[in-house]
């Protein structure tokens, strides 16, 4: 039997049926919404203004059949709270961009690291490994700050001379919470590198090829004032060790954080 008979037919008998029908194309809506891999939060989102959308079409439906004279009211009030909404929005958008004000929409204008946006809010809940702290309690221990501009935002961490430079690659990403990924939308994603780079050297770094910035994990100034690169390889450790007293790290080094997109818009699930 054909489908579409039996709906006709259980309409015709329980007009009620048809808010059944609805409800079956909200979740058809759903379902493509998921197939287009569109982020769920666009998608409420989206719903919600196109609501909004769909009253204001259904209030001028309305007010374009009344009297002249009794149009004169709600015209007047939806020109007043439109205008009153767009000037209000201008208002906190240019606020929000130059001033990051009441939201940070700095990153409109200046390429920066994603993860400046959410430094406000990230919490200390990953803790130290051992012979790290985030106050000097050894006066051997050497301080390493590390510096986020976009929010002011400062940190300490001292480390010993003997530890590796891979521990503080790893202390720096756990405790800001640097993800490995960034999400595109839905279940694509591109992974992320982050590199930890000498504030004396943060030009030199802007002016590096892409093509150059991949396998770079540090870039900092000696003791002696040399330049230092550290890449993945040498983090690793296969060659032996690479501490922080015999890579000659600069007592004070204050670090910025730069990103590294290693590939565009490849699909991977989100454990992946």
């Amino acid at each position: 039997m054909d489908p579409m008979i039996v709906l006709r037919r259980a309409m015709q008998s329980v007009p009620a049926v048809r808010y059944a029908l609805g409800v079956g194309g909200l979740f058809a809506v759903i379902a493509l919404i998921g197939a287009f891999g569109i982020s769920p939060r666009i998608a409420v989102i989206g719903t919600i203004l196109l609501l909004i959308g769909m009253v204001i079409l259904l209030l001028f439906a309305s007010a374009s059949g009344l009297p002249g004279e009794k149009r004169n009211l709600p015209a007047l009030v939806f020109t007043w709270f439109s205008l009153c909404a767009f000037a209000s929005t201008s208002i906190l958008l240019m606020l929000s961009i130059f001033f990051s004000y009441p939201l940070d929409l700095r990153s409109w204008l200046v390429d920066r690291p994603p993860a400046a946006t959410s430094a406000a809010s990230m919490v200390n809940s990953v803790p130290l490994p051992l012979g790290v702290t985030s106050e000097r309690s050894d006066p051997a221990q050497i301080e390493v700050r590390i510096e986020i501009t976009s929010t002011g935002i400062k940190r300490s961490f001292f480390f010993h001379p003997d530890a590796e430079l891979r521990t503080i690659w790893d202390v720096v990403t756990d405790q800001l919470s640097l993800a490995d990924k960034e999400s595109l939308g839905g279940t694509r994603y591109y992974r992320m590198n982050w590199v930890l780079v000498d504030k004396t050297l943060s030009s030199k770094w802007r002016d590096l090829p892409e093509s150059m910035r991949e396998d770079y994990r540090m870039l900092f100034r000696s003791e002696a004032g040399d330049t230092v690169t550290v890449t993945t390889w040498e983090l690793s450790g296969h060659e032996g060790p690479l501490t922080v007293a015999s890579a000659k790290l600069n007592p004070g080094t204050t670090f910025h954080i730069f990103p590294v997109q290693l590939e565009s818009q490849v699909p991977l699930s989100p454990r992946g």
